[in-house]
């Protein structure tokens, strides 16, 4: 492919395959790789152009940091028929489209207002599972372990690795009864 053409994203295969999406990250909703999986933009910074694409992308749950920038979008998510939440208990599981962007996901002692990548992959898991009977895909990233190991804070890459132990472990146990599935680490 040359640069700068636009190729099919793996949530808009699935979209196109009928299935759920979900996006789920430690890291702005814009950031590097939720972007990659819900929208396309020219350079990884062109933040307006990648929440723009997720604005029209038929995803169905968004769940991570960047409140104070999707704060200008909120009506127009809304519009799009997002339940726009700040708060995790404010989600819903009947509803067809949820938007949960947090000031940020932390390693330890969420809250419902700043939850953990757990809380976060819980009600991800359940809410696909719910909703989506053929089946999803579901992206989950633990941003902050290479953010942390960036700045030499070794003891906030290993809380933010437990956690996503923790994640990966919240997905196994939930999904171990079904009968075929595939889970991508």
């Amino acid at each position: 492919r040359h640069r700068g053409t636009d190729i099919q994203t793996i949530s808009e295969l699935a979209k196109a395959k009928g299935l759920g999406v979900g996006i789920v990250t430690t890291d702005n909703l814009y950031g590097a790789t939720p972007a990659s999986f819900s929208s396309h933009a020219n350079k990884r910074g062109d933040t307006d152009q990648i929440i723009l694409g997720q604005l029209t992308s038929s995803i169905d749950l968004f769940l991570g940091a960047g409140k104070n920038t999707y704060e200008n979008y909120k009506q127009t998510l809304i519009d799009k028929g997002y339940n726009y939440q700040n708060d995790l208990s404010l989600l819903q599981m009947n509803q067809a489209k949820q938007f949960g962007v947090f000031e940020s996901v932390v390693a330890t002692n969420g809250s419902n207002t700043s939850p953990t990548l757990e809380m976060l992959t819980d009600y991800a898991v359940n809410y696909l599972e719910a909703n989506f009977p053929n089946g999803y895909f579901l992206m989950i990233e633990g941003a902050h372990i290479d953010k942390r190991s960036h700045s030499n804070d070794i003891f906030g890459m290993m809380s933010y690795l437990n956690s996503f132990d923790k994640s990966i472990e919240i997905c196994y146990d939930k999904l171990q009864s079904q009968s075929s599935i595939t889970m991508i680490v």
